[in-house]
């Protein structure tokens, strides 16, 4: 009985020895990281190799300019400002920045990947997959499918951001389109361009052959493809690449050739 006594004791008398132990360690810890300062600000852009709207140097300059790190205590740097500082950014789509101990910040950033450009007559701005509208970029142009001519976009000149009501529509059904063309093997090398006419038909340059392919409205994609499939595998063979100057396929279960 007197021996269990013992063991409890010790038991007991151990747990107090480590619970003292990181509670010291703690303190330890806690005032080591107040004499810490932030001495460096490293910038990783996790995918520079297939995009280039963001670089190092403007990164820096904005944590610079408005939340200044350098020879401030590591405790005291907030990092969710920073990250919501480099979001402001249009040509970023998402930044994490994270302490690395003893004296180094961390910021890691994601550009946006454009799908689309859009040229109106005076201006031109980039569409992501998540329908994100931002500006173009005089230091960088990305190589994606345009659309021009008489874009019926409403917003303002330098908008950035996702679009609403009539805007938003469209954007998503020029989503649609762009994405059916750029999934297809043939259309996506056959499907050099795609202009809007005033009256909102959208009209299809290819790469091989003069023809203009009226395609109409953004409904019904696939069944309008099928026809300018045909149009291709059928009826070029029999007349040639020069019989006709146009093929309209906008309307349903027909194909007019001039």
């Amino acid at each position: 009985m007197f021996k269990k006594i013992l063991v409890i004791i010790g038991i007991i008398i151990l747990f107090a020895i480590m619970s003292a132990y990181f509670v010291y360690a703690d303190k330890l810890a806690a005032e080591g990281e107040k004499k810490m300062v932030c001495k460096d600000i490293k910038v990783v852009i996790l995918d520079s190799l297939s995009t280039r709207f963001v670089k190092k140097d403007e990164v820096l300059d904005m944590i610079e300019k408005n939340c200044p790190v350098i020879g401030i205590n590591i405790s005291e740097i907030n990092t969710f400002n920073i990250e919501k500082l480099l979001n402001t950014k249009s040509a970023i789509s998402n930044s994490q920045a994270y302490v690395k101990l003893p004296d180094l910040l961390v910021v890691e950033v994601t550009q946006r990947k454009p799908v689309i450009r859009i040229q109106n007559y005076d201006c031109g701005y980039y569409v992501d997959n998540s329908g994100y509208i931002f500006g173009l970029l005089d230091s960088f142009s990305s190589y994606v499918p345009i659309i021009t001519g008489n874009i019926p976009l409403k917003f303002e000149r330098n908008f950035k951001g996702y679009p609403v009501d009539e805007d938003k529509k469209w954007i998503e059904y020029a989503l649609n389109l762009v994405r059916y063309i750029e999934n297809d093997t043939f259309w996506s090398k056959q499907i050099e361009q795609i202009y809007i006419e005033k009256n909102g038909d959208i009209i299809l340059s290819p790469k091989i052959g003069e023809q203009k392919i009226i395609f109409g409205n953004f409904y019904d994609i696939d069944e309008k493809f099928k026809k300018l499939s045909a149009f291709y595998n059928s009826i070029i063979p029999e007349v040639g690449w020069k019989k006709y100057s146009s093929v309209n396929i906008k309307y349903k279960n027909q194909i007019i050739c001039k």
